[in-house]
């Protein structure tokens, strides 16, 4: 069997969540990469969910991994996480996210988001949260999760009365 040369590579250019790879031809090609940061994306998604749904053994979590609030370690392991998204009672208060917005750089997926907290069909107040969750690209799992929380300033949704 004979294997055909690769052309040389001139270098390597990153855009965003994607790697663009120029050959010496001109030509473009989009790596894996694309597809491997909706994943990550995804993975994320599936925690923050799991605030909303109260289960977390569908998220993908490595058994290693640790949560930090503020610098104070809230999770000691894969296990103590899951069982505390689906069990918590510090989760228990979470009554909606909206306002989310992802970005990924490398193996870190960073996520903004407003986190109604409240109980009785009340939202009590409002939380920014912004967490950093290592997913690294070779397992697509939470490894690390890095969460700061503020006070939202903003204005809170309206309460919707039922019928």
């Amino acid at each position: 069997m004979i294997r055909q040369p690769r052309p040389p590579r001139t270098g390597r250019i990153r855009h965003g969540a994607v790697l663009v790879v120029r050959y010496e031809w001109g030509v473009e090609r989009q790596s894996a990469r694309e597809g491997v940061a909706d994943e990550q994306v995804a993975v994320a998604r599936a925690y923050l969910d799991a605030l909303i749904s109260h289960d977390g053994y569908g998220v993908p979590i490595a058994p290693g991994a640790v949560r930090y609030e503020v610098g104070l370690k809230t999770a000691r392991n894969g296990r103590h996480l899951r069982n505390s998204l689906t069990s918590g009672p510090q989760f228990r208060l979470v009554r909606a996210i909206r306002d989310a917005t992802y970005s990924v750089d490398g193996d870190d997926v960073i996520v903004d988001y407003l986190l109604d907290a409240g109980m009785f069909g009340r939202t009590w107040m409002t939380v920014q949260v912004h967490e950093i969750f290592r997913i690294p690209v070779d397992d697509c799992r939470i490894h690390r999760i890095d969460a700061r929380i503020r006070p939202y300033r903003g204005t809170r949704p309206t309460a919707v009365s039922a019928p």
